[in-house]
């Protein structure tokens, strides 16, 4: 007796909240942005995707901000419509193609591209776009894209994941040698208490002004100078972590690698102070012009936004010390 034959068919696409039959080439930048509100609405009543899972409400709703913006409209009209619904959920994410004197020095950490600031609408419009179907027979004869670069459209708010937590002992002293009298700087040992790898800063000292409020130099160390001087000073402790976020997006370029597909899982990373104040980020990948990410991107850019914040708190360490009053 034969086995029963089993045939799985695609499941027809669920009643889309949105509708797209309206979107066409004589849209104008209000109606633009009117259809990229009612996408925001839609997307914010449905809960982000944690896999990569095809057919899911998140995934359909992707797949119809895709076609919305590789419809044969006018440059405003697109322009306008991404970037109000990105806005909502971050703001857009683009890179250009990087010029050939750019090529030089980017080569070493396998870029091809330049991150590009989408500040506003206006930021927009010097992002070229092409009909890559074009000459195609209809209705297959329609598909812009990004002529030179990446656009990455978010679809929902980050969503907190798994974190690392590091301590930050900072340490300031004033210098006050018998010849030279008061040294007109100080210098903040950091070190950590974690041991990851990446995170910067790990045995630094950072030789601050403090008169003239900036940074003077920094050198790494790996045992405590010895100096004919009087030091004074006061520990501090700045503790951090840095979380992993996530986020749904869609990513759009002219030639993505073979397994693109509408809806990504894009993972960035945020540094959270833990003694209060304003979450740092989050930093999102690089990405490359097929849509792949630059390996670890998100991450570095987080780690060095941490060392310039750890540069910050070190000064105001500095200005801590009763003798520099």
């Amino acid at each position: 007796m034969g086995k029963n034959l089993v045939v799985e068919l695609n499941p027809s696409p669920p009643k889309s909240p949105v509708k797209t039959s309206d979107i066409s080439g004589r849209m104008t930048t209000s109606a633009a942005k009117q259809k990229a509100a009612e996408f925001v609405r839609a997307l914010r009543t449905i809960k982000p995707d944690e896999t990569t899972a095809r057919h899911t409400a998140m995934w359909w709703l992707a797949t119809d901000v895709y076609g919305a913006v590789t419809r044969d409209w006018n440059s405003d009209a697109r322009n306008a419509f991404m970037f109000h619904l990105g806005e909502k959920f971050g703001g857009v994410l683009a890179f250009r193609t990087a010029t050939e004197e750019e090529l030089k020095s980017l080569r070493w950490i396998g870029a091809d591209d330049m991150p590009f600031k989408v500040a506003s609408v206006s930021d927009m419009q010097a992002f070229r776009w092409a009909n890559a179907n074009k000459g195609l027979p209809k209705p297959y004869n329609v598909l812009w894209l990004p002529a030179d670069g990446v656009m990455v459209l978010p679809l929902s708010m980050p969503t907190g994941g798994s974190g690392m937590s590091v301590a930050y002992q900072m340490q300031a002293f004033v210098e006050q040698s018998t010849t030279k009298g008061k040294e007109k700087f100080v210098e903040v040992y950091i070190s950590t208490e974690a041991k990851t790898p990446g995170i910067p800063l790990v045995k630094s000292i950072i030789s601050i002004d403090v008169k003239a409020g900036v940074k003077k130099g920094t050198k790494t160390y790996t045992k405590t100078e010895a100096k004919d001087a009087v030091r004074s000073g006061q520990q501090v402790s700045k503790n951090y972590t840095l979380q992993k976020v996530t986020r749904n997006v869609v990513v759009m370029v002219q030639q993505p690698h073979s397994k693109w597909d509408y809806l990504t899982i894009e993972e960035g990373w945020q540094i959270i102070p833990k003694e209060g104040g304003k979450t740092i980020g989050p930093f999102w990948p690089w990405y490359r012009l097929d849509a792949t990410e630059l390996p670890n991107s998100a991450f570095l850019a987080a780690a060095g936004a941490l060392e310039q914040e750890l540069e910050g708190a070190a000064l105001e360490v500095a200005k801590l010390l009763p003798l520099l009053q």
